[in-house]
């Protein structure tokens, strides 16, 4: 029965005192309380929690409900079903759960759709559980996927195949393991080990010998021995990621958005054969470091590494390190005015908070025209940067609000480079702008293999990015190419021994 295990994992429902909200009131507010998103916040735990505390009353309005065609109250009614206690249920309610899941395409769609307009994956990241072992037609619609032009759809459906257990998507994975796209070969390589897939040894190998990305390829090997029943290691966790909820490793399918313990940026740029290296202060040391002060002492004091003057009261040293600070930045208000006035007219969301990031003030990047069409490409904190475009006669617009590192030309279009480097996580990708009907947008090129710090076109004509977890090229057709680490070791060097 698809629902069984979560029933039979749910808790007891709290003791409270208070009078319960009444049940009538709680399914009003459901269709108000379901969030778009991974997990649930903290309204819809409290609403299943309510919902708990009506016990065997709560099962028959809440099953009732799984017949729903939207996906957020569908995965909301899930979550108050799995909060009622197992002596909550009936022998009947068996049957439409059941059926609820095995009609459940719809979900599918609004992963699909998201993962296309979003590059996100946070329906996929739960489409396994809430559907459970609804059919082999889910896995079939998966593995359709798998051929989906959408690099996104398809690392989706790579790892939602991995949560179903079905058996039979084994060679349709080892397919993956040949992918371009990094990500997608790392949660084939975890797909397959959670699937206990021995059959697909000789392709890990493969995979665990040529893959271009180090990280792909400690992945393979860990396949391999955990498939010939090898425990993980710690050494496993350092690389693999974080295993939040996890009970072992290879259920951590979102790894690959975090940092790997073994890999980091290039040190060497001159290595490089035909990269025009950048000037001294062209690279940022870190992706916190949006803005760079241009006093010593300043830079000193108010270094995220440093320990600030604590001989002043809080409050002044940081009114006088802003003063300080804003006076000597290359500010977006101060060295732009015309174009700090056209975004706060058109994009005012954008500009909100700039003045309470810390100490830094938004930093442009890079300004570059199509035509009479201006872009301006802005860092200014983990939210608020991104690519705003210009246009003669119309406000400007917000059409790129990831955390931007580079934009450049390349492959006849303007090209961003950006991502995130923080508490654990580093991601990085690739877009390219384009022109929509009417409208300018960007569009989902690559993943790069953690943010990049440093982005340049080589002499060659393929495109450069030192990023966290390394250094790659990447061909006008796709090709990536790996240019090392600034680690001492091989990654290679670091795993441990696997099956011959």
């Amino acid at each position: 029965m698809p629902f069984a295990p979560a029933l039979m994992m749910a808790e007891e429902s709290a003791a409270d005192d208070a009078t319960p909200t009444p049940l009538a009131e709680l399914l009003e507010q459901l269709p108000k309380v379901a969030a778009a998103g991974r997990g649930m916040d903290a309204n819809e735990e409290a609403l299943a929690h309510a919902f708990a505390r009506h016990g065997r009353a709560a099962a028959d309005p809440l099953v009732a409900l799984l017949k729903s065609e939207d996906p957020e109250i569908y995965q909301l009614v899930t979550y108050c079903l799995v909060a009622l206690k197992k002596g909550d249920f009936e022998p009947r309610h068996l049957e439409p759960m059941a059926k609820a899941a095995r009609k459940a395409d719809f979900l599918i769609e609004a992963a699909v759709t998201e993962a296309r307009t979003t590059g996100k994956l946070h329906k996929f990241s739960t489409l396994a559980t809430e559907v459970g072992q609804a059919g082999k037609h889910l896995a079939e619609r998966l593995i359709a996927l798998l051929d989906d032009p959408d690099p996104n759809v398809r690392l989706a459906a790579c790892r939602t195949l991995g949560y179903l257990g079905d058996l039979n998507a084994w060679p349709h994975l080892c397919r993956m393991l040949k992918a371009e796209d990094w990500r997608i070969a790392y949660s084939a390589a975890l797909s397959l080990t959670q699937l206990k897939a021995v059959v697909s040894r000789p392709s890990l190998k493969f995979c665990r010998d040529h893959y271009w990305y180090p990280r792909v390829r400690y992945a393979a090997d860990f396949a391999l021995r955990r498939l010939a029943e090898v425990d993980a290691t710690k050494a496993d966790q350092d690389r693999l990621g974080p295993t939040v909820n996890a009970k072992n490793l290879e259920s951590a399918f979102g790894t690959f958005d975090f940092h790997d313990g073994q890999l980091r940026p290039l040190d060497d740029l001159a290595s490089i054969p035909g990269l025009t290296l950048p000037a001294k202060d062209a690279e940022m040391k870190d992706s916190l470091y949006f803005a760079r002060q241009q006093d010593p002492e300043i830079a000193k004091r108010d270094d995220m590494q440093g320990t600030p003057d604590l001989t002043l009261p809080r409050e002044q040293e940081l009114a006088q390190a802003r003063q300080s600070v804003y006076a000597g930045i290359p500010s977006l208000q101060t060295n732009h005015p015309p174009l700090y006035q056209d975004i706060v007219q058109g994009a005012p969301e954008a500009i909100k908070d700039w003045k309470n990031v810390g100490l830094f003030g938004p930093r442009v990047i890079a300004i570059e025209h199509e035509a009479d069409t201006t872009f301006v490409a802005i860092a200014a904190g983990e939210w608020y940067g991104g690519l705003f475009v210009i246009e003669p006669g119309q406000n400007a617009r917000w059409i790129f609000k990831d955390f931007l590192k580079t934009l450049l030309r390349w492959n006849g279009h303007l090209i961003t480079l950006s991502g995130m480097s923080h508490m654990g996580m580093d991601y990085g990708t690739v877009h390219r702008v384009v022109r929509d009907g009417t409208k300018w947008k960007t569009e989902f090129l690559y993943a790069l293999p953690g943010c990049p710090q440093f982005g340049s076109v080589l002499a060659d004509g393929r495109l450069f990015a030192n990023c966290g977890g390394g250094a790659v090229a990447i061909s006008p057709n796709g090709k990536f190419e790996f240019l090392g680490s600034g680690q001492k070791q091989e990654p290679d060097a670091q795993l441990p021994e696997s099956p011959k």
